[in-house]
């Protein structure tokens, strides 16, 4: 996921042959951890909540250092709601490259929050009209983006505050709910939970039908990188899925690729985000906690990875939900049925 749009720099094209090596780090306190998000020059956060206090005080944490170790930050305050971060299954958040990000919510009674320091402090910020289920993602340029699910209106502010409406996405197919949205050359695309998807293609002023995915197909997560539009599937997030959906001219049509099978064979394929002349995408993981990392570096070919992202143990299943600083740099922020205090960093 990422994923969202192509950062302000130019990457360099490089091809990676097993995938980013990944290694542990440490976040700074024990908790659900949630969220993440990687800038420019190192710089990534990650927030979450820590489930043993009623009021779920919530958690935040920046690195500058492409993850490889993480200090405490100041968690944003909404007003009238005690809760932290609702749990999240793909990205939902946005960094402009400059140090300044976004994240949004699942929580009814919240908006979202802003940092302009690479998340060491972190405010609340409202997006207009009030969202739940919130997605955003930034146009690679000037703009945040914003959608929501049950909402049509597509939000936007250049600065993390001062939301307003730039767009309205068609009533017809209806969206479900939104599971994923980012830009990449020159389109933006949000994937609903109901098959469908929508485009546009003159940065979320107007919005049209895309093309629907194949077959029983549904998204949760989603990705553009080189020169494509990648799909994971969610029909069946506790079994093992060999799929995912692509789309080569900018989301008109979709169709499904074959791609190696998650191994155990209880898990399935869930998260995905792209750089560097990759695309990444990782399993659940099964009751182990291993997880299964399978990457192209041809757009063509997908190749089960050597490198796995670090076991994380106590029981259930876990989602590492990946991200990109399109540089060769890559963090894991793992969503698990515990606490835990692990993250990961990924080189390529």
């Amino acid at each position: 996921m990422f994923n969202f749009g192509p950062p302000l720099w130019s990457p360099v094209t490089h091809v990676c042959n097993t995938g980013p090596a990944w290694a542990a780090s440490t976040l700074p306190a024990s908790g659900k951890w949630v969220i993440g998000g990687f800038g420019q020059n190192g710089v990534a956060f990650a927030m979450g909540f820590d489930p043993s206090s009623a009021l779920l005080p919530k958690l935040a944490a920046y690195s500058t250092d492409y993850g490889q170790t993480w200090s405490a930050a100041t968690p944003p305050v909404w007003p009238n709601h005690g809760g932290g971060v609702a749990t999240v299954t793909t990205h939902s958040s946005a960094f402009d490259g400059r140090g300044n990000a976004v994240a949004g919510t699942t929580n009814t009674a919240v908006d979202g929050a802003v940092t302009y320091d690479g998340g060491q402090n972190w405010a609340a910020t409202v997006l207009a009209p009030a969202f739940s289920n919130t997605f955003c993602w930034f146009n690679g340029t000037n703009r945040f983006f914003s959608a929501e699910t049950g909402q049509a209106a597509v939000q936007a502010t250049a600065s993390g505050n001062g939301w307003s409406q730039v767009g309205t996405l068609p009533t017809t197919p209806s969206t479900g709910s939104v599971v994923g949205a980012c830009n990449g050359n020159g389109v933006h695309i949000i994937a609903g939970s109901n098959q469908s998807t929508y485009r546009s293609v003159d940065d979320g002023v107007t919005w049209s039908a895309g093309g629907n995915l194949p077959g029983t197909y549904v998204a949760s997560d989603i990705a553009y990188g080189l020169g494509q539009w990648v799909i994971v599937d969610g029909s069946n997030i506790l079994q093992s899925n060999t799929h995912l959906i692509v789309s080569t001219d900018d989301g008109v049509t979709w169709s499904a690729v074959t791609v190696p099978a998650p191994a155990p064979s209880l898990s399935a394929w869930r998260s995905i985000t792209s750089g560097q002349g990759l695309i990444v995408v990782c399993s659940t993981s099964n009751v182990s906690g291993q997880n299964s990392v399978i990457f192209t570096n041809d757009g063509v070919n997908w190749q089960s990875s050597p490198n796995q992202l670090p076991l994380v143990t106590g029981g259930g299943q876990c989602l590492w939900v990946l991200y990109s600083d399109g540089l060769g740099h890559f963090i894991g922020i793992p969503i698990t049925s515990g606490v835990n205090q692990i993250a990961a960093y990924g080189t390529c």
